[in-house]
């Protein structure tokens, strides 16, 4: 059933384009070929086939059947003309938008924008809004760098990714492209998610959130402002011993360290299996003794003490 028409004649001069834009686009436009004294061909085109008959340039038929939102240096505020573009909806009053002419919006409440991947928070629906802007003060209040060239503009994240890509489009900046990256999330989301993953660290979490692997995690970017103090303490490690760089020992013998080790799997020629360790902390001079067995360590520790006090002439002070 067609519900709009519009009427194109030679002589008026107005262009179908024009009325496009004028009219917002319905739905369905039924083109009459007025050429003929007499109606005889009706076609019904989309604005789709509007573009592929040339009718609509490049630029128009973008603005048209994507939702576009360009990019304002000069909006406070992330604004959409459509109440059905917004989830999460809250309806309040929040006064009156000015736009460039004399006109007039009503601001009838705030929701999200979400689209695929993308979720912005705080968007405005503004009732008379013919376009859907996005702030780029907010954007760079969100931690966004905005940039702008002659052939368009694009926003980067603070990893230097880019997020929004614009082209220019008479004078304005339209964001035509899927914005594939998410809006960043509060501090108590993120760490709330951390908490609930056993302390997943953020980068694989944003992977998950960005392949759609968990189902019910929220599509936000999540990041960290602190370091988490749980993990901090158990990547901690206690030394074995207070580090010591300055020895007590003034003269040999003032300290000896022993160490028996064994019993080895090969044993020597006179059948010894184990091996003891003496060594002077002052002069690092090392003595070996080779036992058959583990209990002639005492008896031999007890002769090593004498020979050596008798040959220095000095006592052992410890062991």
């Amino acid at each position: 059933m067609v519900t709009e028409a519009i009427w194109l004649r030679k002589r008026n001069g107005i262009h179908l384009n024009q009325l496009v834009i004028q009219n917002r686009i319905p739905i369905l436009i039924l083109l009459l070929l007025t050429h003929l004294p007499k109606l005889k061909v009706a076609i019904s085109l989309t604005p789709r086939d509007l573009y592929r008959y040339g009718y609509l340039n490049t630029s128009d038929f973008l603005l048209q059947l994507c939702h576009v939102w360009l990019n304002d240096s000069g909006c406070t505020s992330h604004m959409a003309g459509r109440r059905g573009f917004l989830s999460n909806y809250v309806e309040k009053e929040g006064g009156r938008v000015k736009f460039g002419g004399k006109d007039r919006g009503t601001i009838r409440g705030y929701g999200w924008l979400t689209n695929g991947k993308i979720t912005i928070k705080n968007v405005k629906y503004v009732e008379g809004l013919d376009y859907n802007l996005l702030s780029s003060h907010q954007l760079s209040r969100s931690g966004y760098l905005v940039t702008t060239f002659v052939m368009g503009c694009y926003v980067k994240d603070e990893d230097g990714r880019v997020i929004i890509r614009g082209r220019e489009w008479h004078g304005l900046y339209a964001c035509k492209e899927k914005i594939y990256l998410l809006s960043k999330a509060s501090k108590e989301d993120s760490w709330l998610w951390y908490h609930r993953l056993s302390h997943q660290n953020f980068k694989d979490m944003n992977k998950l959130v960005s392949k759609k692997l968990v189902v019910g995690l929220p599509e936000l970017c999540l990041g960290k402002d602190a370091l988490c103090p749980a993990c901090a303490q158990g990547k901690m490690k206690r030394s074995s011993h207070m580090a010591k760089i300055d020895t007590n020992c003034s003269h040999p013998l003032d300290m000896i360290h022993m160490d028996l080790c064994g019993p080895m799997c090969v044993q020597s020629i006179n059948g010894k299996k184990y091996i003891l360790v003496l060594i002077d902390e002052y002069s690092h001079y090392t003595w070996v003794e080779f036992l058959r067995a583990k209990f002639e360590a005492a008896d031999t520790i007890i002769l090593f003490i004498k020979r050596v006090q008798r040959l220095m002439d000095r006592k052992i002070k410890k062991l």
